[in-house]
């Protein structure tokens, strides 16, 4: 399965990544560690945390739900709560999955097949021996791999719907998937009719905003539906973008373009990455701060470390926006680099 939804943009180019508007649900709380018992709780973006504690790290709360792993490497699946309430039948899993569509896939103990289990933990339906899914749901369908590593796509019906014939399938976003066989790439829809041959292209993200990320020869750009490719000549490449702007690189510094190559903020940020659609958290030397698209300061975040907790641009929506501190003293800060309530929202690791 694929092990972890990613909640902090990553740089663009080394594994193929979604970003953009189809969300397969949200983070409803994070999992910090209290600096008085050692132990974990659940903080929301208000900096409200829940009563129970757990001696060992749990997931994130993801549409509800999450899942904590024992000394056994055993998963078990909890519906979030003051008091959690375990998913009856969804205990001492060997492994399991990110409830969406009302649907989560699991691998219960001693099985050999994986089930897709509903929210009572009855199983709708289960795949074949040898079989894997990947975590989750995106748009009704969920990439599932067989005994070959040949891919293939299952609707939450338990009805597949791409057949185990390509070597690599992204999620389903804008009605178009990223598909490889035999070393060369294709878009196709969830009818699996090919909508565009990608000749010579790398695709490096799945098709959002009307395009992918490729690379073709030694350049990066962007490919359409029609399979038109357009090199981006800003910089070195690009580490992240959404429907406005675009990160690019410029040796080892970032800074900020349109869609159309246009610079708005020269390239003199050591870090940078999405906080919303027109917000940027940046570094810069030893300060944090956060900017907007021209790199105007908006508010200084005074802190040695900070990120991103969800990125805009990933599978998943949060109203968390950005984790600061130091080591052992930690805080939340809302979109603009304002620090919330200090007493609500301090801890000393996440």
């Amino acid at each position: 399965m694929r092990k972890s939804l990613i909640l902090s943009a990553a740089a663009l180019g080394l594994i193929l990544s979604s970003c953009g508007s189809d969300k397969v649900g949200s983070v409803d709380y994070i999992p910090v560690k209290l600096e008085s018992s050692g132990n974990w709780v659940f903080m929301n973006a208000d900096g409200k945390t829940l009563s129970e504690e757990f001696t060992k790290k749990p997931s994130n709360v993801i549409n509800g739900y999450f899942t904590v792993m024992n000394d056994n490497y055993e998963t078990s699946v909890y519906k979030a709560g003051d008091k959690p309430e375990l998913v009856n039948t969804l205990e001492n899993l060997q492994e399991a999955g990110i409830f969406s569509e009302g649907l989560i896939p699991v691998k219960r103990k001693d099985a050999k097949v994986y089930d897709f289990a509903d929210k009572s933990g009855e199983t709708k339906w289960s795949l074949g021996e040898g079989m894997t899914p990947d975590d989750f749901f995106v748009n009704g369908l969920i990439v599932v791999s067989n005994k070959d590593n040949k891919k293939g796509m299952y609707n939450t019906s338990g009805e597949q719907v791409i057949p185990f014939a390509y070597d690599f399938l992204s999620d389903l976003y804008d009605g178009v998937i990223v598909a490889r066989k035999d070393n060369n790439y294709v878009l196709i829809n969830k009818s699996n009719e090919e909508v565009a041959k990608l000749s010579d292209m790398n695709p490096l993200t799945d098709y959002q905003f009307g395009f992918a990320m490729a690379q073709k020869g030694e350049s990066v750009g962007f490919v359409d539906k029609e399979g038109t490719f357009t090199k981006w000549s800003k910089g070195d490449g690009i580490k992240d973008f959404n429907k406005k702007y675009v990160i690019y690189i410029s040796g080892s510094n970032y800074g900020i373009a349109n869609l159309e190559g246009e610079e708005l903020a020269r390239a003199g940020f050591d870090q940078l990455s999405f906080v919303t659609e027109d917000t940027f958290l940046a570094k810069k030397g030893e300060k944090w701060m956060v900017v907007d698209k021209e790199g105007e300061t908006i508010n200084e975040i005074d802190a040695k470390h900070a990120r991103v907790v969800v990125s805009p641009n990933g599978s998943l929506e949060s109203d968390f926006s950005i984790i600061a501190g130091s080591n052992g003293d930690y805080a939340l800060y809302n979109k603009k680099g304002e620090m919330k309530d200090k007493k609500k929202g301090h801890f000393a690791e996440y």
